[in-house]
């Protein structure tokens, strides 16, 4: 919820009271958008893989900046999953059943920003998955200075 209002904020310039934690109290005008944001974030599709177009997010929105903004490291993290069958109606596609999904992120080393930007289904993170990855960061703009590990 709170990234939602957050979107609302950034993408409509709209103030929102900091107290603000359900749609419904917003407004009729700010409802109106935050339906039509709701609606535009379900329409992205993010299929199992490197997501280019979170890499052109990335791209647009911190290479462009001083050179500190592109500076970031990656990190990755083996989660295990319910192993149920899911239907992904956007995509068309049947997903599963699944034991992990091994998921991708790139974190600004020297500013706050952090997006997911792979994952995949009972994949095992290997050296070539890293170096391609970090092959495409780079063509992408950014500076890739090291790697972690998130253990939960």
């Amino acid at each position: 919820m709170e990234l939602a209002l957050a979107l609302i904020q950034d993408i409509t310039n709209v103030k929102l009271p900091s107290e603000l934690t359900s749609p419904y109290q917003i407004t009729n005008y700010e409802q109106s958008t935050f339906a039509l944001i709701i609606r535009w974030i379900a329409s992205i599709q993010f299929p199992p893989g490197l997501s280019l177009d979170v890499l052109k997010f990335i791209q647009h929105n911190h290479t462009e900046n001083s050179d500190t903004d592109k500076v970031c490291i990656i990190g990755f993290d083996e989660m295990g999953i319910s192993q149920q069958i899911s239907y992904c109606p956007t995509q068309d596609q049947i997903f599963g059943p699944y034991k992990k999904v091994q998921v991708l992120s790139v974190r600004g080393l020297l500013s706050s920003w952090k997006y997911p930007v792979f994952f995949g289904f009972d994949t095992k993170m290997t050296e070539e998955l890293i170096l391609h990855v970090i092959t495409t960061l780079h063509e992408y703009g950014l500076i890739v200075k090291g790697k972690f590990v998130q253990y939960f």
